[in-house]
């Protein structure tokens, strides 16, 4: 059967995402009165980040208030006809900004991630397969990537064979780059997506975020151009000169699209759909600039018929909702 077809959607970061686990006291930053606005808005799908720990305590129990949460937003994305897709986002075997992963070294980490899907498909098997997909993880970056294509593979055998009818999402290796296509094993599925992730350029959209490259750069960022001005990049120490030069080329719409071409050739060779499950920008970088950062990227992805999921709702990576209420100039680059 062909897959789930998503359009427009947006990640639902610092819910079951964020680092520590949620306390039954702290609010939510996402809930169903949230859902029913992005169902209102147009979106027509949301992205639910959820970790490991998050779903089962230091003992291996189930924390219920976790999966009570997870099945009161799904019943009001069934409600309002919203699909859904649950991304596994960090598991405690493997973090994408983590130096050590032993998920691609140690075969009782794999044993378990195995196991938390085992435990996620006889919890959530009963919802439509109409509304809700399953993503393996949340970026992963294993050095070798034929790491990343047997433990993948081995998730694609157990889920498919426990769900035969449900739509699976496989993201490419290394934090999900478009260019790690090329070395990705795709298995003979039809029921499949392929989703990569886009930040680029880096400088830019990560600029002062806490895992932000170019820290030493405290000055202002651009686009389109050159991330980093010349007269700014001439500043820098020589050390620090040397160690940004590689990321600081000038950037616009073209170098944005030949980024894709290795995701593009697989979803061609595949005749599988191509998804973009993050992209976004952190809340630093200047307004005008990030609004064209934006535009460029929604061309893209209408022009090569790539649905999407902006990162994120609100927080510091504000698609949807700032501080202030909607944002509805960029609601309006996002939607039209």
């Amino acid at each position: 059967m062909p897959p789930l077809t998503f359009r427009r959607g947006v990640n639902i970061e610092g819910w079951l995402g964020c680092p520590d686990r949620p306390s039954e006291k702290r609010p939510l930053f996402f809930g169903p009165a949230d859902a029913e606005v992005l169902a209102e808005l147009g979106f027509d799908h949301i992205r639910i980040n959820v970790n490991e720990q998050h779903l089962w305590d230091d003992a291996d129990k189930p924390v219920r208030s976790s999966f009570d949460r997870v099945d009161e937003l799904l019943d009001a994305c069934a409600r309002l006809g919203l699909k859904a897709i649950f991304d596994l986002h960090v598991l405690r075997c493997h973090f994408f900004n983590a130096p050590l992963r032993p998920l691609f070294s140690e075969p009782a980490a794999v044993e378990q991630f195995q196991e938390c899907w085992r435990r996620l498909s006889a919890h959530l098997s009963g919802r439509s397969c109409d509304l809700l997909a399953y993503e393996y993880l949340n970026e992963p970056v294993a050095d070798d990537p034929d790491d990343w294509n047997r433990v993948s593979a081995g998730i694609h055998k157990l889920l498919r064979g426990l769900e035969p009818r449900r739509t699976l999402i496989l993201g490419s290796n290394r934090w999900s780059g478009p260019e790690h296509f090329a070395h990705l094993a795709i298995p003979p599925d039809e029921n499949q997506v392929l989703t990569f992730h886009y930040y680029q350029p880096f400088f830019f959209t990560h600029h002062d975020a806490h895992e932000g490259a170019a820290s030493c750069h405290k000055g202002p960022v651009h686009y389109p151009g050159r991330p980093i001005a010349e007269e700014d990049f001439a500043r820098l120490t020589p050390q620090q000169r040397q160690e940004l030069a590689p990321g600081n080329l000038p950037e616009d719409r073209g170098t944005l699209v030949a980024r894709l071409a290795h995701a593009l050739a697989a979803a061609k060779r595949t005749r599988l759909p191509l998804y973009c499950g993050e992209w976004g920008c952190y809340h630093v970088a200047p307004r005008a600039d990030r609004l064209r950062w934006h535009a460029d990227m929604i061309s893209i992805l209408a022009e090569h018929d790539i649905g999407w999921a902006v990162y994120a709702y609100t927080g510091h990576w504000p698609g949807v909702r700032t501080a202030h209420g909607l944002d509805h100039e960029l609601l309006k680059v996002l939607l039209r």
